[in-house]
């Protein structure tokens, strides 16, 4: 316990006051600079003055200016290292306001978040002193947060949908935002304080500007009107309506007396500000009008549109001048230069052209390589266009070299918006995450690295040794990590979609993940080689057989703790068990003859097969057969099939098929059954390539697959309508060669119950239960080796994102989008109780080894740990972004924790081992 700790149990409420307040203050001006610096790098001040309702973070970030680096150096007793500490403090408190506004406890959590990668002896000493001050609760072990010192100065938050609109006062000390909330607000850009909120609109507001006084703003809005405000009130003056679709775009004459309107409906209004009558319509574009600008003398405006063009206006005629129509994509931003010669505009397909208003003339043009442009400024220099991406970053430009000057990635959503100071040292975004940031444009330090993908991170898990954690992402990446250095070990690919699902068998050698493009695959971590794939769109095989894939994304994957078992759960509302021993073991990677299309390897057997075309191909498709995947591309003549041995790799005499439609294999490879160019059911010896069976009547002229069961059975699908099933009628055929020996998967259940996707798939550690959650906004409980259905358990409101089972099997535990979290009785059924707590969707749920605690992740930022025994919230860790997974560690106190910019939060549950 420090000092100020004792101290402030000593005083009065007036007293604590005076102390907090006024103390730092009367240092300064006693000359006492030295109490002062260990006042504001002592954290129990901080966190007292922090947690004080008359104070807050905002009055101890004002304390920090109080001490003049410079001034402070000249005393021979600081050097730099305490200026330096000062500063870095300050920058922590600033990024972190806006979570410390909502939650003052989170102190410890920010600072270690952001501070720990600097070895400065002050701030290695906060950072011990925090973690003593705090019982239970989330220690960072990594570097979680953006650490100060760097280009992001502060966020703002208090939107409760997308900032679509960002402008700054031509003072520079006000910022005001527009939502998908319908609402305007306007913040101090020094303290991020939030000065008004506008209410009014009934739809997003998409568009701002504000008069060269500064006095007023005029908002645009999908409602189809123009709102005029005063900006020191919050007062409403008028509404102007008269456009028949949404308000994109507006502008303001440099005299202050006229805005310019750009709306949905093709066409521009111009209206006077002071008694909001229309003065004119500009009609001539053909599609919605996205960007407006005035030229510095007020006689004309420039108007960019989704038809491609800019067309220049006489604001007094309201006649149309001239159009430039030289883009080949919608032009969604229009400046012109200060000296009103030339104009920039930027269109969709990320292309800048530099247009000369005097001659009419296109003078530059270049595009930029990179992610989509949603939105674009320029500073006032010229110098500089500054944009932001799909990705979810801001670039800055140099127009005339299409050099990028400067990347800016912190926001976890796509940035709508954005807007430069008047001096061209700050850029405000605003993002779909519902923050807007305020960044220096000017900073070139160099942060540490912070630790993450470059995608939301979806799924995490750790293998059970604890010494290893996947993470599945957006960018169709897992990520392999150490979790004792917390650093990146290798990357696995294969997925061409985002990874939704992973899993680890139990002897911590593979990975499952599921993925959205309807596909498992299946990996091991040590040699990082694929060890097979489940390949979407393959044959159709009705209730009882089914292929390896699902018809709709994979969200979830679990197996059973033999590790004998996976089990799938998927948007097409299906859940699929599989016996996980008999998929498969490696994919022999091989170079087969130029023309070859694939290659796929038989099970346990000494063949891998290629396809070749002997023309050129117009589709390919993947079929699999009990033992072996056949892979082979449909032409417009004959198909060749190559056998190769494994073990000789000597290639095997080419044999000939004649496939219109369908193709499958016994699992010895000694015959092929497919249907003919003359729609006859085929049955040809591999081996010499004769036909040794022609069946006819089976073929209706519609695409079909083929399927041979485990009794030699064989199954014709017709456009996914299977017929009952047909048995050749050669009998040596029949009696002898259709025995498939050695299954790719034991199929044991298929769960339809649901009513809609599967989004989560729990399995009890004895292995006979599955609990299943769905968007449907149940769970339901199924026997494992039955596949019966055993409870349904309802009571969220809205979709089950999330399921866990306690150790003993006794309890489940879920979460939903209705923010709760529910327990349930696994052997009843009944509904426990519901945990309250989290204010948005519940994306993950994980227990701890020893049953007694739940740690939950949410779209609120927030993960909670919850005591089951008690029923309460005993501690949270507030990020800067959507919490999407977590898991935990086999010793208890290791979580892991993925979130949607991209982060992977490395966490230890402090006071866990007591």
């Amino acid at each position: 316990m420090s000092n100020v700790r004792t101290r402030l149990a000593e005083l009065s409420s007036e007293e604590i006051e005076h102390f907090l307040g006024e103390v730092p203050r009367l240092c300064l001006e006693g000359g006492q600079l030295n109490k002062l610096c260990r006042l504001l790098t002592d954290f129990d001040f901080i966190e007292a003055k922090i947690n004080h309702p008359k104070f807050g973070v905002q009055a101890l970030i004002e304390d920090y200016d109080l001490i003049d680096g410079a001034e402070l150096l000249s005393h021979p007793e600081y050097d730099l290292e305490t200026v330096k500490a000062l500063e870095l403090i300050q920058g922590a408190l600033r990024l972190s306001a806006h979570i410390l506004i909502q939650d003052t406890k989170q102190v410890a959590e920010q600072f270690w978040g952001r501070l720990q990668c600097f070895q400065v002896p002050k701030i290695q000493a906060i950072l011990e002193q925090a973690k003593q001050s705090k019982t239970l609760w989330f220690r960072p072990l990594t570097l979680s947060f953006t650490p100060p010192g760097g280009r992001l100065l502060r966020t703002l938050a208090g939107h409760c949908g997308s900032v679509k609109a960002i402008l700054v006062t031509p003072d520079s000390k006000r910022v005001i935002s527009g939502s998908s909330d319908c609402t305007l607000k306007v913040w101090d850009l020094k303290t991020g304080k939030e000065l008004h909120t506008l209410t009014g609109h009934s739809n997003s507001v998409y568009a701002l500007t504000v008069t060269p006084d500064g006095k007023r703003v005029i908002s645009g809005s999908s409602d189809s009107t123009l709102k005029v405000w005063n900006l020191e009130t919050g007062e409403e003056l008028h509404t102007l309506t008269g456009h028949r679709a949404s308000v994109n775009a507006l502008t303001v004459t440099p005299d202050g007396k006229q805005v310019i309107s750009g709306s949905s409906d093709s066409t521009l209004k111009v209206w006077n500000l002071e008694t909001g009558e229309e003065l004119h319509t500009l009609t001539g574009h053909t599609a919605s009008v996205n960007a407006l600008t005035v030229t510095p003398d007020g006689k004309r405006v420039i108007s960019g549109s989704y038809d491609c063009t800019l067309k220049v206006w006489n604001l007094e005629t309201a006649e149309e001048l001239f159009t430039f129509n030289r883009h080949l994509s919608s032009v969604i931003a229009v400046f012109i230069t200060p000296d009103g010669k030339r104009v920039l505009s930027v269109s969709s397909n990320n292309n800048l052209k530099v247009w000369d208003l005097e001659t009419r003339k296109e003078l530059s043009s270049v595009t930029y390589r990179g992610d989509r442009v949603s939105a674009v400024t320029v500073t006032r220099d010229g110098l500089r266009v500054i944009f932001c991406s799909s990705d979810n970053t801001l670039k800055a430009w140099n127009p005339d070299t299409t050099e990028e000057l400067i990347s800016l990635k912190d926001h976890s959503a796509p940035v709508n918006a954005i807007a430069v100071t008047p001096d061209g040292l700050r850029v405000i975004s605003g993002s779909r995450d519902k923050t807007l940031k305020v960044w220096n444009l000017e900073t070139r330090k160099e942060l540490s690295t912070l630790t993450g993908h470059s995608a939301p991170v979806n799924t995490v898990a750790i293998t059970p040794d604890g010494l290893r954690v996947i993470s599945g992402l957006s960018d169709n990446t897992l990520k392999v990590w150490n979790l004792q250095t917390r650093e990146e070990v290798s990357t696995l690919s294969g997925h061409s979609a985002p990874v939704n699902a992973v899993a680890i068998t139990p002897d911590g050698l593979r990975v499952i993940s599921g993925s959205s493009d309807n596909t498992l695959i299946v990996q091991k971590l040590r040699t990082r080689q694929g060890v097979f794939s489940f390949i979407t769109n393959l044959i159709k095989i009705g209730q009882m057989f089914t292929s390896y894939v699902h018809s709709a994304p994979v969200n979830a994957v679990a197996i059973t703790p033999d590790g004998l078992q996976v089990i799938f759960g998927s948007s097409d509302n299906t859940l699929k068990v599989w016996n996980f021993l008999t998929m498969g073991e490696k994919l022999f990677p091989f170079d087969a003859q130029q023309d070859s299309s694939n290659a796929v390897v038989t099970y346990k057997s000494k063949q891998r097969i290629s396809s070749s075309l002997d023309i050129s191909e117009n589709s390919s498709q993947t079929l699999v057969q009990s033992g072996l995947m056949f892979h082979f591309r449909i032409g417009l003549l004959k198909k060749t099939l190559t056998i190769w041995y494994l073990v000789t790799e000597k290639k095997r005499e080419k044999l000939t098929l004649n496939p219109r439609d369908g193709t499958t294999m016994t699992s010895d490879f000694r015959w092929a059954i497919y249907f003919s160019e003359n729609k006859n059911l085929i049955v040809q010896d591999m081996n010499t390539g004769e036909e040794v069976s022609s069946l006819s009547s089976f073929y209706p002229g519609k695409n079909k697959y083929l399927f041979l069961d485990s009794n030699g059975k064989l199954f014709i699908d017709f456009c996914h309508e299977i017929l009952p099933e047909i048995e050749p009628d050669n009998n040596e055929f029949h009696n002898t060669t259709l025995r498939n020996e050695h299954p790719v998967t034991e199929h044991k259940s298929v769960a339809q119950s649901h009513q809609d996707s599967i989004n989560a798939v729990a399995v009890a550690s004895n292995g006979s239960q599955v609990i299943s959650g769905s968007s449907d906004c149940t769970l339901k409980v199924w026997n494992l080796e039955t596949g019966e259905q055993l409870f349904t358990l309802t009571g969220h409101r809205h979709s089950v994102c999330t399921v866990t089972v306690t150790p003993d099997c006794k309890l489940a535990i879920s979460g939903s989008s209705d923010c709760t979290l529910k327990v349930w009785n696994l052997e009843t059924g009944e509904q426990l109780f519901t945990l309250t707590g989290h204010s948005a969707s519940v994306n993950a749920v994980t227990v701890t080894p020893n049953g007694k605690y739940v740690i939950s992740a949410a779209n609120d930022n927030t993960l909670i740990i919850w005591n089951l025994d008690s029923r309460k919230a005993i501690a949270s860790f507030t990020g800067e972004s959507p919490f999407s997974c977590c898991a935990v560690a086999p010793d208890g106190w290791t979580i892991v924790a993925g979130d949607s910019s991209g982060r992977v939060h490395f966490l230890r549950l402090e006071g866990m081992e007591a």
